[in-house]
């Protein structure tokens, strides 16, 4: 299902990897709307184990002072986390975050004694956690091929924008105003759209759609639709732009990506005619348009099938 776990708190990318890869995810996330659920924030004190899964969504946490280790069942052994360390679980594995390298991770639970605000004298350990909403129409594009779960620090490219999140998180979360918590969790919103771009653009063994990314001819031709999607692409027409035959281009897409050029491309064009749609209030004629359909029925039809909803079902107020 997923590529191996991955701890990039101080990975260095190349600049090959920051091409098309950087240029495709980055159109990617701009379209996400995030939204951050953060149900808690305080310090877990003494001898504590704590595993938020089971909800089926991403879950995260952002970690502050005193000491923490992550447990998961594929580890050969708990990873040290440290302040301004993010823990993204994508796919909801089960795992701890515990007090210490031999606690014994209570999987699928939580096992604490002692729970301080974080505005109290410091006595455990700060921690943010919550749940990361993402659109399911999306979902197949950004998280088909990502690792069960990340760990992104101040040392990683980029990380102090990663430590400055947590950081500004951490201190909206002392405060006991009413808007506290939608404040910290505007800033968890950041922080993740963060936390993804580093993660996936410096996978040191992209799979799937990443992997079709990294990959320096495949990736140019992926970049090029992402800008176009309105182009009537065909698997001719990207293997040109790719500088490769139709029959190498199709065979080395279909073993990097997982799927054919046109499935992949079908599949950015349905989540822009979301977004347009639900975003823009475009007519379904001018997103068809916009999509690279020919008509305004094909591109019904279309929707229907990728979604299981028609796009005048998205355009309600």
């Amino acid at each position: 299902m997923t590529a191996g776990p991955i701890d990039l708190r101080a990975v260095t990318a190349s600049e090959d990897q920051r091409s098309p890869l950087a240029e495709v995810l980055g159109s990617l996330l701009r379209t996400v709307s995030f939204r951050a659920e953060v149900f808690f924030r305080g310090q877990m004190c003494d001898e504590w184990s704590l595993d938020t899964s089971g909800s089926g969504l991403a879950t995260f946490h952002a970690i502050g002072d005193g000491p923490c280790w992550l447990h998961l069942r594929d580890l050969p052994r708990p990873r040290h986390l440290v302040r301004g360390d993010v823990v993204l679980l994508p796919h909801d594995a089960q795992h701890a975050v515990t007090s210490s390298e031999s606690s014994v991770p209570l999987y699928g639970g939580k096992r604490y004694s002692k729970v301080l605000a974080l505005d109290a004298p410091p006595a455990g350990t700060e921690l943010l956690c919550g749940y990361l909403h993402i659109p399911r129409t999306v979902q197949e594009l950004l998280l088909s091929a990502v690792p069960d779960f990340l760990v992104i620090g101040r040392h990683a490219p980029q990380g102090d924008q990663i430590g400055r999140l947590v950081d500004a998180m951490f201190a909206e979360g002392r405060n006991s105003s009413p808007a506290a918590t939608a404040v910290v969790e505007r800033l968890a919103d950041a922080l993740l759209v963060k936390t993804f771009e580093i993660g996936i653009a410096n996978l040191p063994e992209p799979a799937g759609f990443y992997a079709g990314l990294a990959h320096p001819r495949i990736g140019r031709a992926i970049a090029a639709a992402w800008e176009a999607p309105d182009k009537r692409w065909t698997v001719a027409s990207l293997a040109e732009v790719a500088a490769m035959s139709r029959s190498a281009f199709a065979e080395q897409f279909q073993e990097l990506v997982g799927k054919s050029p046109m499935d992949l491309i079908t599949s950015w064009r349905m989540q822009v005619a979301w977004q347009t749609l639900e975003r823009d209030r475009g007519t379904v004629a001018d997103v068809a348009t916009k999509a690279g359909y020919e008509t305004e029925a094909a591109f019904r039809k279309a929707f229907k099938r990728h979604f299981g909803v028609g796009p005048g079902e998205v355009r309600r107020p």
